[in-house]
């Protein structure tokens, strides 16, 4: 399922509205290059529809493109980025 995928500086979040759902993945910013990815939440109706995936993909297209390393707290995160190698150019050391 494709969801469009916007960002909330301000609430330091991702997110996508699908079905009046929300689902977000909210990271903390340490400084302007490093931000954590702290938390994933997708509604159960929505689960197993690649919500996530598609959150995921917007976010590492986003810091890849503003030179931005990512540090992995969230499991969701670190499960998808073992699938997709082509992301740990943008993990933290």
């Amino acid at each position: 399922m494709r969801a469009e995928v916007k960002h909330d500086l301000d609430g330091k979040r991702f997110f996508a509205l699908v079905n009046g759902l929300e689902s977000n993945l909210f990271y903390e910013k340490i400084t302007d290059k490093l931000w954590e990815l702290k938390q994933t939440l997708v509604p159960i109706e929505l689960r197993g529809l690649g919500i996530s995936q598609e959150i995921f993909k917007h976010v590492f297209d986003f810091a890849s493109k503003n030179d931005i390393k990512l540090r992995l707290s969230c499991l969701y995160a670190q499960v998808f980025v073992s699938f997709n190698g082509q992301f740990n150019n943008l993990l933290a050391a």
